[in-house]
């Protein structure tokens, strides 16, 4: 008997190490063409299963900086492995062209970030990304963002009299006000709504915040990125929880504009008739409710809701860390801004065309200290780049950061020079070599949403404010973490005092 039961279990171990060891080879057999072409490329060491995930043992606190580190020890183009992800990373704006032209399907990262965006524009299947685009473009033409620069007048004047009150503290983070304003900004401009009948902003904040972050440790955390793991475990039910907190706050500004169609917000912006308020981004949506769930509708608003107001926001707060930096800087704008708006506190669209050197200043910003400094696709079929096939299956990552670090693409790239931005492009430069709002057909839809309303909050700043360093003394001195977006490790921290104005007398 023994005998029998000792054949049983020996029989049985072995097929199931036959079992093991056939779906071993058939996995691998199945991947061969990943690591024929990974194999051509260098890269850093791999251990097996975890790939190269010990580089990045810091933690989320450390990725953004241990990801610096690796783009600056490799080539311009390289491959990675995280876990049993194979990843190319460029740094090479001709692939830049080729990649944002052709692949329009973002990569498995982009999953991690849904329980900010879920399936919105940001990190939706091409399919839908693009049939959701179509719908959602008419709600940035530029006729209409014109149309709301009262809005963002409003809100400017509103903000400096909340930084007034704090005018001569030793150190100050403005972000969270910045973003704060931006999320009252986006209600009013995006959904058409009063923000003063919305409730819920500052957690609404904090949720993305710590949504942001907990995304973001998955991302680097190769053990949490198979779902049933993450499901399961305490981050990620804390994730879902945060995330679902999120989701109701976005319900009830659709459940508000369901229940009062009729616009909620009076007397803020020039229309030239009804027609054009109807094609405001949720305005649109719900009249275009034939082609769009109620889920679709729900992700995309939240996307453009904190897409078009934490960008923005986090852009303005890393321009005044610059500015506090460089006064002589600051002081060329606030002279450029004096000669445009000496006799008036109403900036308007002949106003903002003229701030040429506070545009230039916001750019150069962008350039040096970008807050979206990566962009990741997935290959759904091989790409042929110049010299090296990036196979079916596998992500690229494209590396920003050091595009705009590029002594090949910048001349003294490390220098904080706005006037770079004032002299024409050079045409031998990429067009790829300057993209803070990406590049082809998935750019982002609220570029120049963003540069309106920033040009006119940071003229509003900058005319009533002087800022000065209360941490950062240099650019190099400002090291970032990635939550989702870059962000400076010791915050957004300036000093300002309310500024001494010209005699407008001297004007006349």
């Amino acid at each position: 008997m023994k005998k029998t039961e000792f054949t049983i279990t020996t029989i049985l171990s072995l097929v199931i190490l036959v079992l093991v060891f056939f779906f071993f080879i058939k996995y691998h057999w199945n991947r061969r063409w990943l690591y024929y072409h990974a194999m051509k490329l260098p890269g850093p060491w791999a251990l097996p299963i975890l790939g190269s995930a010990h580089l990045f043992h810091g933690g989320y606190d450390d990725m953004y900086q241990a990801m610096l580190r690796l783009t600056k020890s490799q080539p311009p183009l390289f491959k990675i492995w995280l876990g049993q992800d194979l990843i190319f990373v460029t740094s090479r704006p001709e692939d830049c062209e080729i990649i944002l032209s052709k692949c329009f399907t973002k990569g498995k990262f982009a999953t991690f970030m849904d329980p900010i965006f879920w399936e919105g524009l940001l990190t939706a299947p091409a399919i839908k990304w693009k049939s959701h685009r179509k719908i959602i473009n008419p709600s940035f033409n530029i006729q209409i963002l014109n149309s709301f620069i009262g809005v963002f007048n409003k809100h400017s004047k509103k903000l400096v009299e909340k930084m007034r009150k704090h005018a001569g503290s030793d150190s100050v983070d403005v972000s969270y006000w910045l973003f704060r304003n931006t999320i009252d900004i986006s209600c009013e401009t995006l959904m058409d709504i009063d923000a003063d009948l919305i409730k819920g902003q500052e957690e609404y904040i904090d949720d993305c915040i710590k949504a942001e972050k907990y995304s973001s440790t998955r991302m680097i955390g190769v053990w949490y990125h198979p779902e049933f793991i993450w499901k399961h475990s305490p981050l990620g039910k804390l994730t879902k929880a945060t995330s679902d907190k999120i989701l109701d706050f976005v319900r009830k500004i659709i459940k508000l504009k369901k229940l009062e169609p009729e616009p909620l917000l009076k007397n803020c912006g020039d229309f030239p008739d009804d027609s054009m308020r109807k094609k405001h981004f949720l305005n649109n949506l719900l009249k275009m409710s034939e082609n769009m769930t109620d889920d679709d509708i729900l992700e995309e608003t939240q996307t453009m809701l904190v897409a078009a107001s934490e960008t923005t926001a986090l852009t303005m707060a890393t321009v005044l860390l610059t500015l506090a930096i460089f006064p002589q800087v600051q002081e060329k704008i606030y002279e450029e801004l004096d000669a445009i708006l000496w006799n008036t506190d109403e900036i308007t669209l002949e106003h903002i065309n003229k701030m040429v050197y506070l545009e230039a200043v916001i750019k150069e910003t962008m350039r040096i200290l970008p807050t979206v400094p990566f962009i990741n696709r997935r290959m759904t079929e091989d790409l042929h780049l110049n010299d090296c096939v990036v196979p079916t299956g596998s992500n690229i990552i494209i590396s920003i950061k050091n595009i705009h670090d590029s002594p090949l693409l910048w001349e003294n790239p490390d220098k904080f020079d706005p006037e770079r931005f004032l002299t024409e492009r050079d045409p031998n430069r990429s067009r790829c070599a300057f993209m803070p709002f990406g590049y082809g057909p998935r750019n982002c839809i609220g570029f120049k949403f963003a540069m309106l309303s920033m040009k006119v909050m940071m003229a509003s700043l900058l005319k009533n404010f002087t800022f000065e360093p209360a941490v950062y003394k240099s650019i190099a001195e400002i090291e970032c973490f990635y939550n989702i977006v870059a962000k400076p490790k010791k915050g957004y921290k300036v000093k300002f005092s309310e500024r001494k104005l010209y005699n407008n007398n001297d004007k006349l």
